[in-house]
């Protein structure tokens, strides 16, 4: 992933392309693009930006980016994932009614993913993972999930189900206190509007009235934590 390079060349853009077509746009195009500007922060060496506080931020396809950047890339501090829905915060073994599912996503966007991904069209439970498990790789590190009450396409509870599954890798791998906040009731979601976090912020949720957007209402929520996580660690690069 990282040797890969975008140029006008013939050559070399028909290797990316090669490349694209097994792996898929989401994962070779959007999610190496991400880790190229954290490369960039690294290299600038800017006394304002602090690279051990990089903060990845994506809606709908960009939550699904954001989440396999931050799994790839273990020097971003933080993967925010809103409304990222089916194959990206959402079980996909939930099923609820009205939500998407992997036959859906692979009909309309069969570009987003590997070719391997269409064998489980309708075989959901042949699927060797699910979603929580592609949360839990970020940690150590910060996981922020969130969802909206009208967005059924994304399937709000079963974001909340992954975010709650994934968590005790925090709790039992990484002593996070993240099992008394993550403790889900059965077919439901939190309290509209109210963030669930750990202990140390390194998993939060919320679920905010509403529909398939990224609102001020989040984008403050997301804010808050960041300089949360962050506020005992130094504000410049080290030395």
């Amino acid at each position: 992933m990282g040797k890969m390079i975008i140029s006008t060349g013939s050559t070399r853009y028909w290797t990316l392309t090669v490349v694209q077509r097994m792996l898929g746009a989401l994962s070779v195009l959007w999610a190496w693009a991400m880790s190229r500007f954290v490369d960039y922060i690294e290299e600038c060496q800017s006394d304002r930006i602090n690279p051990h506080q990089v903060v990845v931020v994506g809606h709908s396809r960009g939550g699904k980016t954001a989440l396999w950047a931050a799994a790839q890339d273990e020097r971003i501090a933080m993967a925010v994932s809103n409304n990222s829905g089916c194959t990206g915060a959402s079980l996909a073994r939930h099923e609820a009614v009205g939500a998407e599912t992997i036959k859906q996503i692979n009909s309309r966007f069969p570009h987003w993913f590997c070719r391997n991904y269409r064998r489980y069209n309708g075989n959901v439970e042949a699927l060797p993972v699910d979603q929580h498990i592609l949360l839990a790789l970020l940690a150590p590190r910060a996981l922020y999930v969130a969802s909206a009450t009208h967005d059924f396409w994304a399937d709000p509870t079963g974001e909340y189900l992954a975010t709650c599954q994934a968590s005790s890798v925090w709790t039992n791998v990484y002593g996070e206190n993240a099992a008394t906040a993550f403790v889900p009731s059965t077919g439901s979601t939190p309290k509209v509007d109210t963030p669930i976090q750990s202990m140390h912020f390194k998993v939060n949720y919320h679920i905010r009235m509403g529909e398939h957007d990224l609102c001020l209402f989040d984008w403050c929520r997301y804010i808050d934590t960041a300089k949360n996580l962050f506020a005992n660690s130094p504000p410049t690069i080290e030395e």
